[in-house]
């Protein structure tokens, strides 16, 4: 009986080849993820962020994830990933603050008020007020350039009847959208992102 209690923990104890194998993958896919992002090449880091993540969930990818995001206008997405960072780290690294604490602070502030800006304009707009979206929207934009406020805003000028701002807004809107998909398309040929 002791020598297979003695067994069962020796096994339980080494490192298993099996469980090796996702974490060296992940750390060649974080890698690689961060060649790519220090190249400004957003979408091919998130694609390889996202791999990791699904291998291993680990705050440093976390936290990079949600710096990609926030390089490719994504405010939503960002938002969600440092919150799930500051969760993470916690959890990793009982006690200790994290090295990031500012940075993730300051991006917690600024997207979750880009988000509500945004998430308000939405609510006002079918309640016929419109110039009350656009306000918040514009102020929204003060912090962001996250596709979707071009769209709600491109919503509260044709709603105005003003088509030309309308345009405007969304081709901004699209042009951001249009560069997120011509790079994942580059990467992910016969795929939608």
């Amino acid at each position: 009986m002791i020598f297979r209690t003695a067994l069962v923990l020796t096994l339980v104890l080494l490192p298993s080849p099996v469980r090796a194998a996702p974490e060296q993958k992940a750390r060649a896919l974080f890698s690689q993820g961060k060649a790519a992002y220090d190249q400004a090449n957003y979408p091919e880091a998130l694609d390889k962020f996202q791999g990791a993540l699904k291998l291993i969930h680990r705050a440093s990818l976390l936290l990079m994830t949600a710096r990609t995001y926030r390089r490719l206008n994504r405010a939503d997405k960002a938002l969600t990933y440092y919150q799930s960072y500051k969760s993470v780290w916690r959890q990793e690294n009982p006690g200790k603050p994290s090295p990031h604490a500012a940075e993730v602070a300051e991006q917690l502030a600024r997207l979750s008020e880009t988000t509500r800006l945004v998430a308000e304009a939405e609510t006002s707009l079918p309640r016929g007020l419109r110039l009350e979206a656009i306000n918040a929207l514009n102020l929204a934009l003060k912090g962001s350039s996250w596709p979707r406020i071009y769209a709600v805003l491109a919503r509260c000028y044709l709603a105005l009847d003003r088509k030309d701002k309308a345009t405007a807004s969304l081709k901004v809107a699209l042009g951001y959208w249009e560069g997120y998909r011509l790079g994942w398309k580059t990467k992910h040929p016969g795929t939608a992102p």
